[in-house]
């Protein structure tokens, strides 16, 4: 599955786009496919 994940704290620079394991779902866990995502300014600093 496809991730944006980040490290560390800083501007858009620090964003990955990356894949990830695909998480082993528990009885009463669910599991989001996110379409769109918005990323306020806050979020990078």
């Amino acid at each position: 599955m496809k991730a944006l994940i980040f490290s560390t704290f800083g501007n858009s620079d620090v964003l990955e786009y990356t894949d990830i394991p695909t998480p082993i779902l528990k009885e009463a866990d669910i599991l989001v496919e996110m379409h769109v995502i918005r990323l306020n300014f806050t979020d990078f600093f």
